[in-house]
């Protein structure tokens, strides 16, 4: 079966990788809450912090050994998306700023507002940051020990388990879909048009029933093999006295981050 690059890395051995996996866990949540907490203003102070946790991350993505190249291309992937909210930053309806156009017959007036182009830099920035960092925790963590922290993270169970479910079995449904498309090129020599479409309109519903069909297949085997509705997992959780060292110099660090915008007299 095909692995994704990030369970491949998620079994090299790093620094990060000996951590128990709540506490990657804890600290990211409390990552995100901390970059969520900061000002979206343009001054220096501000920047300064959001550049702080962003060399955290990268350290953090360095120290740990992990495939760099590969998480930092994954968490690009995401910007396209993040730049639809980030573009809500640089237009606005009403007085003040900069006159961009206005809707005849209408009263609104659209209108560039002032800093809007450094807000919305730091949005990109911030969905940049938190997405590498999720990349990372789940890159240096194995599925069965995320799951598990997840579960004693009081997720709830059925969802813990469709999470493990649709990550092991969607590469199932790629490398179906990867052959159906193989069939198609050789039936059809590579050709396109209105045949090519209509091949591979017949190809969605065939994959789905496919898919279905695998699916209980799947759920059989399950069963046979003692499935009751959780996944059993051998490796037990351990939290140690390291852990929680690790965890108040992670809270320290954030809290820094945080102090010396309220210092500076930011809101």
């Amino acid at each position: 079966m095909h692995r994704p690059l990030v369970d491949r890395s998620a079994h090299v051995r790093g620094p990060l990788g000996a951590w128990d996996p709540r506490l990657k866990l804890l600290a990211l949540v409390l990552f995100v809450c901390a970059i969520s907490f900061l000002p979206l203003r343009s001054t220096s102070v501000v920047w300064g912090q959001h550049l702080l946790l962003a060399g955290l991350v990268l350290f953090a993505v360095l120290w740990a050994r992990a495939s760099a190249g590969v998480l930092a291309l994954q968490s690009l992937l995401v910007l396209p998306f993040a730049g639809m909210v980030a573009a809500t930053h640089l237009v606005a309806i009403g007085d003040g700023g900069t006159p961009l156009f206005a809707i005849p017959w209408t009263s609104l007036h659209f209108r560039y507002p002032d800093g809007g182009a450094e807000r919305a830099a730091l949005v990109l920035l911030r969905v940049w940051t938190t997405i590498l960092a999720t990349l990372l925790v789940i890159a240096t963590t194995p599925l069965p020990s995320f799951l598990r922290a997840l579960e004693r993270c009081f997720l709830p169970q059925t969802l813990v388990v469709v999470i493990g479910l649709v990550y092991r079995y969607v590469w199932v449904l790629r490398e179906e879909a990867g052959r159906m498309l193989v069939a198609r090129r050789m039936r059809t020599f590579g050709g396109r048009g209105w045949v090519a479409q209509g091949i591979a309109g017949a190809m969605v519903g065939t994959l789905f029933v496919r898919t279905l069909e695998r699916s209980e297949g799947v759920h059989r085997a399950m069963l046979q093999r003692g499935y009751c509705g959780s996944l059993p997992i051998l490796d037990e959780l351990r939290w140690t006295y390291a852990d929680t060292m690790r965890l108040c110099a992670i809270c320290l660090l954030l809290a820094l981050a945080l102090v010396q915008p309220l210092e500076s007299g930011a809101p």
